[in-house]
């Protein structure tokens, strides 16, 4: 006669999985919950409290089948192992709902024990469906389950395309990439434009930054580089407003305010005229935001100089959708693509730019300069003003075009002039060093050196500085918090201009500026209380410093609190940085592409920096700029401000790099 062997097969979750086991006894527990002893699949014997099964199937192992109970376990999961449709098995319960498993089973339509078998090893891949809680399951919404199938889904995809992108990618000159890795060349596309700021990544291009580690490229433009020399970025791509994280456009409800101000009528109530004052804006030929303007008047004891400032606190209310967009903007992108500009286009060419012949509202500040630079008196009011005529700075090279006669020409130039030396005497640094312009036309590259030495020039730098330093003052003297640019005491001694290293180490002297919500001195400019305002279209800090002026000289409280500057202070801070490194690459872009495309050489040019680790510095007067020097481990560096021919080396635009090599007599 067969010996009787158990035969009660129970399942019970373990971990992601269902586990089958045979009961070899059962007794009575604590609390009244059996305790059964059961022999697991895997041969394991151990206790297991009762109401941990979730379902039973009494005699479903064959008393009298031969072979030990976890092989049989495992043929009796074999054959009930079969893919069950959750999504179709649950369509008629309602969402939220808890079912136990025997409710289950009905919904499943299973009606032997085999077929309940099979059901039960199906609850082990139930997500996203049903979420088990305890002995009972919890029906998830159709809509939330879709979604996670799809990611899920989405994830198994992007698993396979990155395996086919990695296989080919050692191959990319010379192939196309696969079919089956387009969503992994797309991310690595979109890491290479998007870079890795804060606030410019993405969950795609965060996918492509942990693709590119896994090739050793470690930043963006290397990958930029790579895509490029293999033909799989358009050469026309402008990383830069990306990287600037202001490529996404306006929200619809800011793109609507901004159309709905810029079709108001401008109301000059509450404003002083000068639309009868000759008005001249000068700016670089291609400035779309035109944000300041300035008149003059002779007057007794000096000169009347008026500065009107774009009034862009009139159209964008604090805390708006628009605000709050430029908040996250913080300022306008220039590169020699073009501009991207922190304000929509509608709302600068219709309502605030003050572009010549149109009547526009500013913020004028009306200050009377005596002969020896001192500012006698300022005041700021709300104004109306129209631009006589809008000049370059080359233009400025006559100077009686500043002004509607030549003698208040020479009044504003010369008043000018005697704020510049009183700035100076009070300990400021004025520098006038060229720098170099760089445009783009029809995808080519064009330098040019700016000398930064008309008359113009001297009269827009002064009469920013001017403003900005009586708007501190205004503040300071009030005891009203505000965005100050704050900046340390250059250090070391002044070099000697005639050094052929002047413009780089009189740059090195300087100390950053930084943007703190007390005043504090500025050692450039040379003034104790220094709040720029003149720039509102362009960067939101000044657009913010409008607001507390425009509060301030009103007499009524200011918008902005000391705890609320402090945030947006650090906010805007990080922006502006993020913003300044995208411009400079992008620069460094179209001068990397000119000297390949010229087939530049070498440069001449005076060491900077020694190599240390491999790598030093040149100054390179015909670019004004310091490039990289990459030396071999024992080159033997001649003394810093050695001037030689520098050969150049490594030429990469997508990585905005020139590097320059040692002089082949200087190599060892």
């Amino acid at each position: 006669m067969p010996q009787q062997v158990p035969s009660d097969v129970i399942a019970f979750p373990r971990r992601e999985r269902v586990v089958l086991a045979v009961v070899l006894s059962e007794n009575p527990g604590p609390g009244g919950v059996a305790r059964l002893t059961v022999l697991a699949e895997d041969g394991a014997r151990f206790p297991l409290p009762a109401d941990q099964v979730f379902a039973r199937f009494p005699g479903l192992l064959d008393q009298t089948a031969a072979g030990p109970a976890p092989q049989r376990l495992g043929k009796l999961r074999a054959g009930a192992s079969t893919p069950l449709s959750w999504s179709k098995a649950i369509a008629g319960a309602p969402a939220g709902a808890t079912l136990t498993f025997d409710e289950l089973a009905v919904a499943a339509g299973a009606r032997t024990s085999n077929e309940r078998l099979r059901v039960a090893l199906a609850l082990g891949a139930s997500e996203p469906w049903l979420r088990r809680t305890g002995p009972t399951w919890f029906v998830v919404p159709a809509e939330e389950a879709r979604a996670k199938v799809a990611a899920a889904e989405a994830a198994r995809r992007a698993e396979r395309e990155d395996a086919a992108i990695a296989e080919w990618w050692p191959r990319r000159e010379s192939s196309l990439p696969p079919d089956g890795a387009k969503g992994a060349v797309e991310a690595i596309r979109e890491y290479a434009i998007r870079g890795d700021a804060p606030g410019c990544t993405t969950p795609v291009s965060d996918r492509g930054r942990t693709l590119a580690a896994r090739f050793d490229m470690v930043e963006p433009d290397q990958v930029l580089d790579a895509l490029a020399a293999c033909g799989l970025l358009d050469p026309a791509t402008n990383p830069a407003p990306w990287r600037a994280a202001l490529a996404g456009g306006f929200a619809q409800d800011a793109t609507d305010e901004a159309r709905r101000a810029a079709a108001a009528p401008c109301a000059s109530s509450g404003r002083e005229d000068f639309t009868d004052l000759h008005t001249v804006a000068v700016d670089d030929e291609e400035t779309t935001e035109v944000d300041d303007a300035i008149s003059v008047r002779r007057v007794p004891g000096g000169v009347e100089i008026l500065i009107h400032i774009a009034d862009t606190a009139a159209v964008v209310p604090v805390g708006s959708p628009l605000d709050l967009v430029l908040r996250a903007r913080a300022t306008s992108l220039y590169v020699p693509d073009g501009a991207v500009t922190m304000l929509p286009g509608v709302l600068v060419e219709d309502r605030v730019s003050l572009d010549a012949g149109v009547v526009r509202a500013a913020v004028t500040g009306v200050f009377v300069v005596a002969p020896d630079g001192a500012v006698v008196s300022s005041r700021f009011v709300r104004s109306l003003v129209r631009v006589t005529n809008r000049l370059t700075y080359d233009a400025t090279r006559d100077s009686s075009v500043l002004a509607a006669t030549p003698a208040d020409a020479a009044a504003l130039v010369a008043a000018a002039e005697a704020l510049r030396a009183a700035r100076i005497r009070d300990g400021a640094i004025v520098l006038n060093l060229p720098s170099m312009k760089v445009r783009a036309e029809d995808g080519a590259p064009h330098l040019e050196v700016r000398h930064q030495d008309t008359a113009g020039d001297s009269v827009v730098a002064e009469a920013a500085v001017l403003y900005n330093a009586e708007a501190g003052r205004l503040f300071a003297s009030r005891d009203v918090a505000a965005l100050f640019r704050t900046q340390e005491a250059p250090r070391g001694a002044a070099p000697d201009a005639t050094d052929p290293l002047f413009p780089v180490l009189v740059r090195r002297r300087f100390a950053p500026s930084h943007v703190r919500v007390e005043p504090s001195r500025h050692h450039g400019v040379g003034r104790d209380a220094y709040a720029q305002c003149t720039s509102p279209m362009r960067r939101y800090a000044d657009l913010v410093n409008q607001r507390q002026l425009l509060a301030v000289a009103a007499g009524e409280p200011p918008p902005y609190l000391p705890a609320a500057l402090e945030t947006i202070a650090a906010e805007i801070s990080e922006r502006e940085r993020a913003v300044r490194r995208a411009a400079d690459d992008r620069m460094w872009h179209w001068i990397a592409l000119d000297v390949k495309r010229r087939g530049v050489t070498s440069f001449e040019g005076v060491l900077t920096r020694a190599p240390r680790r491999g790598m030093g510095g040149v100054w390179v007067p015909d670019l004004l700029q310091e490039l990289p020097l990459r030396a071999p481990d024992r080159w033997r560096a001649p003394p810093e401000g050695t001037r030689a021919v520098w050969p150049v080396g490594r030429v990469s635009p997508w990585r905005s790099r020139i590097e320059l090599s040692p002089p082949p007599e200087e190599k060892t």
